[in-house]
């Protein structure tokens, strides 16, 4: 769990890895590594498709099929009698290549990879992103997490009262352009939190802002990253709430 969830978003994500096969990142190896990894590797037995394939006829054959709906990168569980809404991701394990020497002396960060119906190729790095929010929470005085929710809050409020579009600020960017705010913004009371971050987001250009997990840049023109004009609009906003809350 990232302890982020707030009340109304609080379905269960569950990934189901394959750790059989994997999807490779070599451009970071030198040369000669790459030609030692492509005279050991080995090819697949079983690819991403094939492995949701057989996830979903697991799920359908458990829940019944009018339970599951497929989705473009997700698959839905509905929810049930005692039984919890659940988004699946299935995947294959991905390993970014920081050094290879050998089947057994090797450096990779892992993350999971798998192609979207549409054809694109996903990559999320979320033990990277957890452990990172972790550090950061414990930096910020276990203000991190809390605020995280504070801004979720926010951001539902203003959806349900039309003044922002529902997808303008996903609670992922949310959450990642709070963790490039320094640990001191944090604390003291939500009040002085939001103003404090709010004030120092607004003096910022958020060029170098990166993901959580710290693989990536959060603004880009990338499907996974987000627009900055998205996100000052977002803060122009909150911004409004604040000044006009009665």
């Amino acid at each position: 769990m990232n302890d982020t969830n707030i009340r109304g978003d609080s379905d269960v994500d569950i990934v189901v890895q394959l750790n059989s096969s994997c999807f490779p990142d070599i451009s970071g190896l030198t040369p000669e590594e790459q030609q030692l990894y492509n005279q050991s590797r080995q090819n697949a037995t079983h690819t991403d498709q094939e492995f949701r394939a057989d996830v979903i006829q697991s799920l359908q054959l458990y829940f019944g099929a009018p339970s599951i709906q497929v989705g473009n990168k997700s698959l839905q569980v509905l929810p049930g009698s005692g039984r919890l809404a659940a988004d699946v991701v299935t995947c294959i394990q991905y390993r970014k290549y920081l050094a290879f020497r050998g089947t057994y002396e090797q450096n990779f960060i892992e993350g999971i990879g798998f192609h979207a119906q549409n054809g694109e190729f996903v990559v999320h790095f979320p033990m990277l992103h957890y452990e990172n929010g972790t550090k950061k929470n414990a930096e910020a005085q276990d203000w991190f997490k809390p605020t995280v929710r504070l801004f979720k809050n926010i951001r539902s409020h203003m959806v349900d009262h039309n003044l922002i579009s529902v997808d303008l600020a996903p609670s992922y960017f949310l959450e990642c352009m709070i963790y490039n705010v320094p640990s001191e913004e944090f604390g003291s009371s939500f009040s002085d939190t939001f103003c404090n971050i709010v004030n120092w987001l607004a003096k910022q250009n958020m060029d170098g802002f990166v993901c959580q997990n710290e693989q990536y840049m959060l603004f880009g023109t990338h499907p996974e990253q987000w627009s900055k004009d998205k996100a000052a609009q977002f803060l122009e906003a909150a911004t409004n709430l604040w000044r006009n809350w009665r």
